[in-house]
């Protein structure tokens, strides 16, 4: 089956997540080197291929330098003024810039560089197919990133406060989650530290 993001009016957004401090790695790690780009901008690179439309991306820490690490890429960037709180109000900023025709949007994060586009599309699939609230990628029964919401749920997640992201409504929505299984292991890591990044095949 071919697959466009957009096909028949449906229409998924990305939202990346890159306003973070990186408190424990010492550095942006949004701006780090990966391959002839940079982390934000590999992970971009996945949203926008895997036809994510619109592609989102908040910033907030050493958000100068990341926009001009995305400059010439088709995103809207979105500054987070209260970044420092945690991710919950990044969450929020990229919520309230979805268009109304967005059907669910996707969640990565700019530290996961493992995630592939095919991954996304899988999510997106099955979105289509089962209209769940929540789906997830699942590694060897390992709950991973990225993570798409539906629409429906786009008002909760613009209620989250501090450092809660879009998992807090997981326990609530249980019943509606729906997990892909697949062979990435990429969905279950993150750069947190040196070591990490390191260690990371990029």
């Amino acid at each position: 089956m071919t697959y466009n993001a957009r096909d028949g009016g449906y229409r998924a957004a990305g939202i990346v997540l890159a306003a973070g401090q990186s408190a424990r790695f010492g550095a942006a790690k949004q701006l780090l080197a990966w391959g002839e780009t940079t982390l934000v901008g590999h992970v971009v690179d996945t949203a926008l291929g895997a036809g994510l439309d619109p592609v989102i991306v908040v910033t907030g820490h050493e958000a100068e330098r990341v926009a001009v690490a995305l400059q010439g890429q088709p995103v809207r960037i979105v500054f987070n003024p209260d970044f420092a709180g945690g991710q919950g109000s990044s969450v929020r900023r990229g919520v309230e810039a979805l268009p109304a025709s967005s059907r669910a949007a996707v969640f990565l994060l700019a530290d996961q560089p493992g995630v592939t586009p095919e991954v996304v599309k899988a999510l997106i699939q099955a979105h289509r197919e089962t209209l769940s609230s929540i789906v997830l990628p699942a590694h060897q029964g390992k709950r991973g990133n990225p993570v798409l919401f539906d629409a429906s749920l786009f008002s909760e997640l613009m209620n989250l406060g501090g450092d809660t992201g879009g998992r807090a409504l997981f326990e609530k929505h249980e019943a509606s989650i729906f997990h892909v299984a697949v062979d990435e292991p990429g969905i279950l890591l993150d750069i947190d530290t040196p070591d990490d990044y390191r260690r990371a095949p990029g």
